[in-house]
């Protein structure tokens, strides 16, 4: 806490920029605030505002000799962004349950893929969150000037509803571990979530856990829509022929596929090529190539493969058939 309290002190002494500190007799200088600030935004793919991120404290950490002086730091910051939730109303008791946070403009993640990613050991946490935004919910409709409602490390205000679902402005303490790159940057090494978590999580783990579960809600969505394209054959004699997923999803939504599926768990359009007896489904995974061994294909031979290549194209013209290449992008 000495520590703490002294990095503090420094911080504001220098004006943001943390200056060099002597540890065990080796001199070492870790990252300025803005460093910090850059690193934290950018975590795990994420594209926050630097606004949303407020550096409050940054400690540089010796290091093994032959690391390099001053290449890991440990950060307090808290992070502001919008949480999407939903009022449960199945439930009937009022109660809310957040569903996602916004990770960059316009682009929402869903919050369950990194909490089974982080474990049983945030049920505790993810439960406080859900009963932060139902608060919240109460007070809106309840007090004439609603403000803000703490709980533990979490702040939460700007309860804006839209019906039966709500955008929640919510601002959450953590620790980061950085450390500098070869090129001299600072990234987020690892995470430690709240002021009551002791235990140090790795970002590349965790974000491999987060991927995997969203290839496991690839692979869902595909088999259901598998089974409409199946649907669609037995009723009409063929399969649906495209070469895209808009397309395909045109043809079976709402009669084969109750709930439209177009965007697979990365946000980006899952693909889509069939003639009248055969086609593949793919989803390109996290990567984002095709023909990799993260991606989910599926095919009419009732087949899941992760290797496996788009069919060359039939193309009908007139009573002859021709075959047309098609390039994976």
């Amino acid at each position: 806490m000495t520590i703490m309290l002294s990095v503090v002190v420094l911080l504001l002494l220098s004006g943001g920029a943390l200056p060099s500190i002597a540890v065990r007799g080796q001199k070492v200088k870790g990252p300025s605030t803005k460093d910090a600030r850059r690193a934290i935004t950018r975590i795990a793919g994420f594209e926050l505002s630097n606004d949303a991120v407020r550096v409050e404290t940054v400690t540089p950490l010796s290091t093994p000799a032959g690391t390099g002086a001053g290449s890991v730091a440990e950060v307090t910051a808290r992070i502001t962004t919008a949480f999407r939730a939903r009022e449960q109303e199945e439930e009937g008791d009022g109660r809310w349950r957040v569903e996602a946070f916004r990770a960059a403009d316009r682009r929402w993640e869903e919050i369950d893929f990194y909490t089974s990613a982080i474990g049983a050991d945030v049920a505790p946490a993810r439960a406080t969150l859900d009963a932060l935004v139902t608060d919240l919910a109460v007070q809106q409709r309840t007090d004439k000037k609603p403000g803000e409602l703490r709980r533990g490390s979490l702040r939460a205000e700007k309860f804006s509803p839209l019906l039966s679902s709500a955008v929640v402005s919510i601002e959450v303490e953590a620790g980061f571990r950085l450390e500098r790159a070869g090129d001299g940057r600072w990234r987020v090494a690892e995470v430690r979530f709240g002021d009551d978590d002791d235990r140090w999580r790795s970002v590349v783990a965790l974000v491999a856990a987060a991927d995997a579960a969203k290839l496991a809600r690839a692979r869902e969505e595909l088999q259901s829509v598998r089974a409409a394209l199946e649907a669609y054959r037995r009723e009409r004699g063929s399969y649906v022929v495209a070469d895209d997923h808009a397309t395909l999803i045109d043809h079976l939504s709402p009669h084969y596929l109750p709930r439209v599926v177009r965007l697979d768990p990365w946000h980006r359009p899952y693909r889509y090529d069939g003639t009248r007896d055969r086609y593949v489904l793919r989803c390109d995974g996290a990567d984002g190539r095709t023909n990799t061994a993260d991606d989910v294909a599926l095919d009419n031979r009732n087949t899941s493969t992760g290797t496996s290549a788009f069919p060359r194209r039939i193309v009908n013209s007139g009573s002859a058939a021709t075959t047309v290449g098609r390039k994976s992008s």
